[in-house]
This record gives C-alpha cells, sequence and structure tokens, in this order.
C-alpha cells in the first residue's frame, strides 16, 4: 500500500504540472507545447537522462527519447506515453505532424538554431510560437515533496562543509578546502551543484573566484559558495569564515553584509515585489557607503537547477508567491582588499519564509 501511496503522489505532482501548461495553452490559443528544456522535462514527468522532450497537447503526453532510454523513461516517467524516436536527433517534427497539430508552442531560449530549422522543416504546416519562459515559470512555486529533497540536499552540504572547515588555519590552501569539501560530499553520496567557490584574502574580491594555491593568511576573510545535488535538487549556500583575528574594517564590511541580508529576508514575504527584497540588501549596503562595491543581483531561483526563475534583481516587478524558493546572497568586493558574501535559501510560505540553510551566518559562528 505505502508504494501505491507514493506512485499516487507522483502521479499528482506531475498532473498538477500538465495542467498548468494546458492553461497556458489554451491562454495562448495553442493545440500543444514541445518542451526540450531537460530541467522542464524533468519537471514534468520525471524523466532523468540526456536525451528526451516532451510534446503535451490538450488530451495527450507524450515522451520521446531514443533507444538507450528507453527503458529509463518507462521506469522513471509518470503520466506520459513513452515513444522511441531515431538516434539522438529526435524527430520532433514528423511526431507534430502526426499529431496534425497546428499552433505549437516551443522553447526558444532552449531549442538551439539547428533544432530549430530541423524542427520547422520537418513541420512545414504548423505555426511555431516561442514559449519564452513560460515553462520553466511552472517551477517557481515548490511542492513538498521538492522542499523535503531540497532540505536534504543543503543538510548534506552543511554537513561536508563543517567536515573540509576544520583544516582552516594559515597556511592551508583555497584548493585544499574545495578537494576536501568535494570528497566530504561524495562520501555522503551526493554531487557538487557547481564548483565550490573558496577565495581568501583579495581573491574574495572577485564574486566567482576559482580555487587557487594562495594560502590562507591570518587576518584573511575567506567567502566559501557551495552547494550540492542530491536527488535531483540542488542546494546552494555562501558563507565568509575569518582566519583568525581580522581587522576592525572587515569586520565592518561583515556587519554590513549580515544586516543588509537581514534586511532582505524579512522583506521576502508573500505580496512583495522580488525588486523591493532586492532594494532591501541593497540600501543598508549603500547607507553605509558601499554602495559601489555591490553589483549582482541579490539572489536567484534555487531547485532542479542552481539558477533559475525568479530573479530577486533591481526593479524586478514580480511578486513574491508562496511557494517560491531563492536565495538572498549580498555582497561587498572592494577589489585588491576584501570581500564578503552571505547566502541563504528562502522558502516563502503563508506565515512569510523559512530558510532551507540552517548555518548561523553571525560572524565567527562557523
Amino acid at each position: 500500500m505505502e508504494n501505491l501511496g507514493v506512485r499516487g503522489k507522483a502521479l499528482e505532482f506531475f498532473a498538477k504540472a500538465h495542467d498548468h501548461l494546458r492553461a497556458i495553452l489554451k491562454e495562448q490559443n495553442l493545440d500543444g507545447a514541445l518542451v526540450t528544456d531537460l530541467a522542464n522535462v524533468r519537471r514534468l514527468c520525471g524523466f532523468t537522462g540526456s536525451n528526451g522532450a516532451l510534446l503535451i497537447t490538450h488530451s495527450d503526453a507524450l515522451f520521446l527519447t531514443d533507444s538507450r532510454y528507453t527503458t529509463q523513461a518507462l521506469a522513471e516517467t509518470s503520466d506520459v506515453e513513452v515513444r522511441e524516436g531515431g538516434g539522438k536527433k529526435l524527430p520532433f517534427g514528423a511526431l507534430i505532424n502526426d499529431l496534425c497539430l497546428e499552433r505549437v508552442g516551443y522553447e526558444g531560449q532552449n531549442l538551439n538554431c539547428a533544432a530549430f530549422r530541423s524542427l520547422k522543416e520537418k513541420a512545414k504546416s504548423v505555426e511555431l510560437c516561442d514559449l519564452g519562459d513560460a515553462v520553466s515559470k511552472i517551477r517557481q512555486l515548490k511542492g513538498p515533496q521538492e522542499i523535503e529533497k531540497m532540505l536534504a540536499a543543503s543538510g548534506l552540504a552543511e554537513e561536508a562543509l563543517k567536515e573540509a572547515i576544520r583544516l582552516f588555519k594559515p597556511g592551508v590552501t583555497e584548493l585544499e578546502i574545495a578537494a576536501e569539501f568535494q570528497i566530504a560530499v561524495i562520501r555522503r553520496g551526493g554531487k557538487l551543484s557547481f564548483d565550490v567557490i573558496v577565495a581568501g584574502g583579495p581573491n574574495a574580491a572577485m564574486p566567482h573566484a576559482m580555487p587557487g594555491k594562495r594560502k590562507f593568511a591570518e587576518g584573511d576573510l575567506v567567502v566559501v559558495d557551495f552547494g550540492v545535488l542530491l536527488d535531483g535538487y540542488c542546494s546552494d549556500q555562501t558563507v565568509t569564515i575569518p582566519v583568525g583575528r581580522v581587522s576592525d574594517n572587515f569586520l565592518e564590511v561583515y556587519e554590513v553584509v549580515k544586516r543588509a541580508q537581514d534586511a532582505a529576508i524579512s522583506a521576502a514575504v508573500p505580496g512583495a515585489t522580488l525588486g523591493a527584497v532586492d532594494s532591501a540588501a541593497r540600501d543598508v549596503i549603500a547607507a553605509a557607503g558601499f554602495g559601489d562595491y555591490f553589483g549582482h543581483a541579490t539572489g536567484h531561483g534555487l531547485g532542479l537547477e542552481v539558477h533559475e526563475l525568479p530573479v530577486v534583481a533591481p526593479k524586478a516587478s514580480e511578486v513574491v508567491k508562496e511557494g517560491m524558493v531563492f536565495t538572498v546572497e549580498p555582497g561587498i568586493y572592494i577589489p585588491g582588499e576584501v570581500g564578503v558574501r552571505l547566502e541563504d535559501v528562502v522558502y516563502i510560505n503563508s506565515d512569510g519564509n523559512e530558510l532551507l540553510s540552517t548555518l548561523n551566518k553571525d560572524f565567527g559562528s562557523i
């Protein structure tokens, strides 16, 4: 009975996504939608392989893959009919023609020029309409089972970080900490959701610095941006760790970023705009005189991909909704001197929000 219950929940999870996409079809007067972005494919049917596409119509859900993945697709997918195409280049156009569809949406942000040309040649009588990010937006609102997976990924990442930072001391290199973190993740059954960033001293002023052979020195602040991929879902978190005693100036930078992050998290509630969440952090940093040293967006969506919708950026007009999950990661980066970034993952609920990441960001707490 338990397995039937799990199967039923999976069917409901995918069926709701299909209903959402069919509402888009109706709204845009389309006969079908061709989904080729693999993250969107996974959200709509459960397929985890590297070659597959989904065609959703008002009455059908057809999944197309090649012979390498047919057995896998039959085992993984729910609420779709699996069909095997010929070779790695899947015959999308022929399938659309077979169904006599007239207006079909496609993911222009994902389909490359060659694939689009092929689609157009094979489905000459079909009007093709770019869906933009409409399908990706279905993933913005997370369900309970997705939140559970993201909590598990975050918990594994935090355990691995705690193991890695035992090595923190003057003389240890950025690469050694990065390697230790990756090994700890693998030991626990996870994968990296992105290449870990470990950047100490002046290197920390580069937001996406790659770990190098630089050795930690007394008084450094070290930015560690880390994430795990577990059961298809990503975690993402950033801490800034002192090596020994740091200068008062560096401590001030840290405390400003912490206040900015706290302000943005407090602002992340249903009904607010994403731009207002960004402004909450940006205003604190600007008021402290560091506005010129915070150039990136305050946050981004997280889920099946480490960067997805929504985007928490200046002037973003989209409204924060219950079920959204996004990062809050303000930073200050002073070239040649110091960098500080603090990042947590916020889940929007009916009470406001809760954090899916749990590490204390108070100075020196890690």
